[in-house]
Order: C-alpha cells, then structure tokens, then sequence
C-alpha cells in the first residue's frame, strides 16, 4: 500500500502538481495535511514493525482512524476558506465598466477557488491514503492474532 502511495506522490512531484498546490492553496492548510499524513505514515509504518502488534494497537488504531478523519475535516476547512476569500473580496470596489477592476476580480476569485479545490483535494487523497494503511495495519493486527490462537491450540 506504501508502496502505491509512494510511487503515487513521486509521479505527482515529478510533473510539478505539488508546487502548483502550495502556490495555489492561500491558506497553507495543504500543507499542515500534507505534513500530517507523512506524520500519520511514519507512525502506522512503526507500528507494523513492532514486535507485539496486539499491544495498544486499538488505541492507536483509534488515534489512526480520528487523524484519517481530521485530515479529511481540514480539507474541508479549506474549502469554506477558499469560498470566503472568493466571496469577501472579490467584489469589493468592482467598476463593471473598468477592465482592470474586472481581471483583479477573477483574480481573486481564482484564488479562492485554486484554495478551496486545492485543499479539499489534498485532504481527500491524503485521508484515503492513511485509511489504506490502517486497514493494512488492522488485517496485520488480525493475522496476527490468529496466528497466536492456532499456535496456542496446537499445544
């Protein structure tokens, strides 16, 4: 699953899609989902190579599950955000018959739009991704433990 996530994230960064996120995303909040995601990798990463997985592994799971949810939240934090910086001040002080009053218009509102699109893809992808991993992480946990009983039955 990494692995796909991997190669996913590389192709993104190799055709220039990440720069265009954090110049778009006038919110920064991409990155605080983009940092939270790599955070939330690297601790299921840890997890699975912890020699008892059964140990606490519900409340990490729990801990797992409300980060996937709060990355998808942000993401639609960014939204709202995004339609509030279109919506606020995009019309202020528009002359219909100025040119350059209309392009500094949709020029806001592009930014606003660019916020909202942005964030609210980076936080579905991102929470799609940590859900991916702890699924992984939970038949692990559950091969795991059945392995343990059949060991333990045998005896």
């Amino acid at each position: 699953m990494v692995s796909l996530q991997l190669l996913i994230l590389l192709s993104v960064g190799l055709f220039g899609y990440f720069q265009t996120i954090w110049e778009g995303d006038k919110s920064y909040l991409s990155s605080l989902i983009f940092a939270t995601y790599l955070l939330s990798t690297a601790l299921i990463g840890f997890w699975h190579l912890v020699k008892d997985p059964n140990k606490h592994i519900e409340e990490k799971l729990k801990l797992g599950w409300f980060t996937a949810e709060s990355l998808l939240a942000l993401g639609m934090i960014g939204t709202v955000i995004g339609f509030l910086i279109l919506l606020s001040t995009a019309f202020n002080e528009v002359n219909v018959n100025d040119p350059a009053s209309l392009k500094q218009m949709l020029t806001v509102m592009a930014n606003g739009m660019g916020t909202s699109l942005y964030t609210t893809l980076t936080g579905l992808v991102c929470s799609l991704f940590v859900k991916g991993q702890l699924v992984n992480l939970e038949l692990t946990v559950a091969h795991h433990a059945q392995r343990i009983t059949q060991d333990e039955q045998s005896k």
